[in-house]
């Protein structure tokens, strides 16, 4: 159905696709069934209701906590008086009978294998319970959980006589750390292990996609200027448009305004750098270099190796005023690194390092000297230092706010 619809729709976009499905609801047609027949080698997910008559070779039946399934009999808020109801209700827990019909319906789907799931931790404080259905399928006491826990005593069993690892002379990984995952250890060591090593995954958050639209457009319209080629306006705003990707907004609106925004970005950019004599040496390249006890790679945005030579990287986040934009430029550790990395390239340290704010066109700048970039290097150190040793506190601040992992952060629960 995807397929079908990017090869007819005008706009290929999630929005619009989700308006099409509305549609088709609207219409009275079933967008989840009508393109998987019953043959189709796919996973289906179904709600119990929706399998009725249909069978599979395996089905998984998920959610299976106590209060969830069977869920808790909410009282109706209309009771109708007995004279209306015109079908006798079955003595008993009318509604506990239902949900146990419900279930066998679900469990007698599966002609081959049947996998019951449940959880303990949904997530918050509470501890859920297997539902009662789950142990008189496996005709378990209902008496508690403990039925299905395994004793302390059995669990330190399993310890016992366990052999210990064999011993080999294979050399230790390299720690491998890209310029971005440096500056991300030291915001926050917690953070840094919920994205790169467990690599917990998280929804796209709209920055990323203007972010990654705008890095896009500037990449083809640098090369296009190193190379000595006619790059257009227009050019550069249909970069961006292909590079745009409906995911992560909070609404139509929002994601309409700042659509817009990135378009009117590029225009003044665009105006500001057909005024400039400085032309691009190299675009979106590539280094890698052994550098605090580690494997450090990454890419430079732009390079310019004319008078004097300057490592730019281009940021979207709104920074008004040059102030600011010099703080930023002054302690990022990525620019620390881009300058190593240049020095090594190059066989001498850049004369300056900019920070180059696209939406207004301000930079912040810094000309790297010998003890700054002995700061650098120490704070690089600290980095592969404590992924090395898996160092993974947290270093709450200011910007726990908009963390994605917020919600099972230890030291915010703490606080």
């Amino acid at each position: 159905m995807i397929k079908r619809f990017s090869q007819v729709a005008r706009y290929d976009r999630l929005h619009t696709f989700v308006s099409y499905l509305e549609s088709l609801r609207q219409a009275g047609e079933d967008p989840a069934g009508s393109d998987i027949s019953q043959d189709d080698n796919a996973v289906r997910v179904l709600t119990v209701h929706a399998a009725k008559g249909l069978e599979f070779e395996t089905v998984f039946l998920a959610g299976l906590e106590q209060e969830r399934f069977p869920a808790r009999n909410m009282p109706e808020r209309i009771e109708l008086p007995d004279d209306l109801v015109r079908d006798i209700l079955p003595s008993g827990d009318y509604h506990l009978q239902e949900e146990r019909r419900l279930f066998y319906v679900g469990m007698t789907r599966a002609k081959t294998e049947l996998i019951l799931t449940s959880a303990r931790n949904l997530g918050g404080r509470k501890s859920w319970k297997p539902s009662q259905f789950v142990l008189e399928a496996l005709d378990r006491p209902l008496a508690d959980e403990k039925t299905l826990k395994t004793s302390p005593l059995d669990s330190l069993k399993a310890f016992q006589n366990h052999p210990q690892p064999l011993e080999t002379n294979e050399p230790e990984r390299e720690t491998v750390l890209s310029a971005t995952a440096v500056e991300d250890y030291l915001r926050c060591p917690l953070r840094y292990k919920f994205s790169r090593v467990v690599k917990i995954p998280v929804l796209m958050h709209h920055t990323a996609v203007f972010g990654t639209a705008v890095h896009e457009s500037l990449k083809a319209y640098n090369a296009a200027r190193r190379d000595e080629k006619t790059f257009s306006m227009k050019q550069l705003l249909g970069i961006f448009e292909n590079s745009w990707k409906s995911e992560g907004f909070i609404s139509r609106e929002h994601e309409d305004r700042r659509y817009q925004e990135g378009l009117d970005m590029l225009r003044a950019h665009f105006k500001r750098e057909q005024k400039s004599k400085s032309r691009p040496s190299f675009v979106e390249q590539g280094f890698k270099m052994n550098a605090a006890g580690a494997r450090i790679i990454g890419r430079w945005d732009r390079i310019d190796l004319g008078k004097e030579s300057s490592v730019i990287d281009y940021k979207t986040s709104d920074v008004k005023d040059e102030k600011a934009a010099q703080a930023k430029a002054k302690d990022s550790r990525q620019l620390g690194l881009y300058a190593m990395a240049f020095e090594k390239k190059f066989g001498k340290l850049p004369d300056k390092l900019t920070l180059h704010f696209v939406k207004f066109g301000i930079e912040g700048t810094v000309r790297p000297t010998p003890r700054w970039m002995e700061g650098m290097l120490e704070d690089a150190e600290k980095a592969v230092r404590g992924v090395s040793q898996g160092n993974y506190d947290p270093n709450p601040s200011y910007g726990c706010r908009t963390c994605p992992y917020e919600k099972i952060c230890p030291a915010l629960r703490k606080g």
